[in-house]
């Protein structure tokens, strides 16, 4: 998955995939995506976002599993 229409060398992506998950209509799948991007960069805060969206199904398959080891992850650092 990759951003729509944006630079992304130049964004936070915690920001963005909050702008894309609180938007009017939500676009969960761009959410995740950015979400990811700030777990992969050490973003204890996006970490326990992505966590939430699998949790919930919202962008992405539904996985208590690894939902559980996210939030887990993200509450240790």
């Amino acid at each position: 998955m990759r951003p729509a229409d944006r630079d992304s060398h130049s964004l936070d992506p915690l920001s963005e995939g909050l702008l894309h998950f609180n938007a009017r209509e939500p676009d969960h799948a761009q959410a995740v995506y950015w979400f990811m991007q700030a777990a992969e960069a050490g973003d204890n805060e996006g970490r326990a976002l992505l966590a939430f969206c699998r949790l919930e199904g919202l962008g992405l398959p539904r996985d208590v599993t690894q939902a559980s080891a996210e939030l887990e992850l993200a509450a240790a650092q």
